[in-house]
C-alpha cells in the first residue's frame, strides 16, 4: 500500500451506516499551542438522510487555556471532491443550494481550510514533507476485506508541519511543528475508547508513540489495543487480539495509566492533562446515536519500555528490565471517549453554521 492508497476515500455513494475521518494533530512549540483538524464524511443509516461533510478545527493554548476553543461546521455532500491518485479530498465546491463555502482540501503534504465566524473564524494552510513511512497496524489484506470494524492507518505518523494558522486577527507562523496526519473509518464508535499520540519527546528526538485502547465492557466488543512505539531506537508493536499481548488500563478525564506486554516486551504509559486543557467534542454516529470525545493536544506523558531478562534459575520467572524511558511535556495528544457527557470538563467544541 502506498500513500495515495492509504489516504484514498473508502466511502462510496452507495455506502450507508459509516463514517470516515482524516485528522491532523500538531504542536507549535514556539507559542505552546496545539491543534486538531478533522475532515469528515458521514453516511447515516437512515436512507432519507443524505451523507454530509464536517470540517473541524480545535485550538488549545497552554499559556492561556481560557483562549482554547473548537468549532465545526456541516456541509452538504455536493461540496465534496475526491481523487484517489494523486490523493485529494476537497470540501468547498460551490455554490450548493444557493450557498457558497470557503474552500478546504487535504492532499498528501498539504491541508487548508476555513471555518467559523468573528474572533473564532479560523483559517489554516499547512504543509509537510510528502514522503513518509506509512504505518499499518493490521495486515494489509484486512483493510480491503472489511473484517476490521474500525480501521485505522497512519500515512504520516511522525512529520513536521510548516505554514500559517489564522485565528480571528491573530496570525501564527508554524515552523517545524511535530504532529501526524492519519485516516480512520468505521460504522460506530465503541462504548469506551482511549487514544494517545506523541512524536515530540524531550529526551528522544526519534521517539514515537501511537496507542489506541478499547477496554472490555459488558455491552461492547472484546478488549482491543494497538500500541506502536519507538523508544531510544527500539521498535515495539503490541496489537491485540492479533499477537496475544495483554493490557491493563485505568482512566479518568485528565489521567490515563496503560500497560501492555508480550512474552518479551512490556510498555508502561502515564498520561496527565489539566482539565482546562481538554475540550469535549460531540459526535453523532451513523445510527443517529451520540457519543462524546474528550480531546487535548497539550497533555504530558511518560513512556517506559521493559524487556525480560535471562531466567534466574530453575522455576524462576525472568524479571523485567527497564531498557528505555522517554517523556513529553505538553506535546502529547490524547482522547477519552464514551457515550456520556462530562460536566467536569467545561470546554466544548461547538457547531457553527456553514456558508
Amino acid at each position: 500500500m502506498n500513500l495515495d492508497q492509504a489516504n484514498a476515500l473508502r466511502w462510496t455513494a452507495a455506502a450507508r451506516g459509516c463514517y470516515e475521518v482524516y485528522y491532523l494533530t500538531l504542536n507549535d512549540l514556539a507559542s505552546e499551542t496545539g491543534y486538531w483538524i478533522r475532515y469528515v464524511v458521514q453516511a447515516p443509516e437512515i436512507t432519507k438522510r443524505s451523507a454530509e461533510l464536517e470540517l473541524w478545527f480545535t485550538f488549545l493554548d497552554r499559556r492561556d487555556p481560557e483562549q482554547s476553543f473548537g468549532v465545526f461546521e456541516r456541509r452538504p455532500l455536493g461540496t465534496l471532491e475526491s481523487r484517489a491518485a494523486p490523493f485529494r479530498l476537497g470540501f468547498g465546491v460551490g455554490p450548493v443550494g444557493g450557498r457558497r463555502f470557503a474552500p478546504a482540501e487535504l492532499r498528501n503534504g498539504l491541508a487548508r481550510g476555513e471555518v467559523g465566524r468573528g474572533d473564532r473564524r479560523v483559517r489554516w494552510h499547512l504543509e509537510w514533507p510528502a514522503d513518509s513511512e506509512l504505518i499499518l497496524p493490521f495486515p494489509e489484506a484486512l483493510y480491503s476485506s472489511g473484517d476490521v470494524p474500525g480501521a485505522m492507518l497512519y500515512p504520516y505518523p511522525a512529520t513536521r508541519f510548516i505554514g500559517t494558522i489564522e485565528i480571528g486577527d491573530r496570525r501564527l507562523v508554524i515552523e517545524d511543528a511535530p504532529g501526524e496526519q492519519s485516516h480512520v473509518w468505521g460504522g460506530k464508535h465503541p462504548p469506551h475508547w482511549l487514544w494517545a499520540h506523541c512524536n515530540r519527546f524531550d529526551d528522544d528526538p526519534a521517539g514515537y508513540l501511537e496507542v489506541s485502547c478499547i477496554p472490555a465492557s459488558a455491552d461492547g466488543p472484546p478488549p482491543v489495543h494497538v500500541l506502536i512505539a519507538r523508544v531510544h531506537g527500539r521498535e515495539v508493536r503490541l496489537i491485540a487480539p492479533l499477537d496475544g499481548s495483554a493490557a491493563t488500563s485505568e482512566a479518568v478525564p485528565g489521567r490515563w495509566s496503560f500497560a501492555a506486554e508480550s512474552e518479551r516486551e512490556r510498555i508502561e504509559l502515564e498520561v496527565n492533562c489539566p482539565l482546562d486543557m481538554i475540550l469535549e467534542a460531540p459526535y453523532t454516529d451513523p445510527d443517529g446515536s451520540g457519543c462524546f470525545c474528550l480531546h487535548s493536544d497539550l497533555a504530558s506523558c511518560r513512556l517506559r519500555l521493559f524487556e525480560r531478562g535471562v531466567a534466574g534459575g530453575a522455576g524462576r520467572e525472568p524479571e523485567w528490565e527497564n531498557v528505555g524511558e522517554v517523556s513529553s511535556e505538553g506535546c502529547c495528544h490524547v482522547e477519552w471517549g464514551d457515550w456520556h457527557e462530562h460536566p467536569e470538563v467545561e470546554g466544548r467544541i461547538e457547531r457553527v453554521e456553514a456558508g
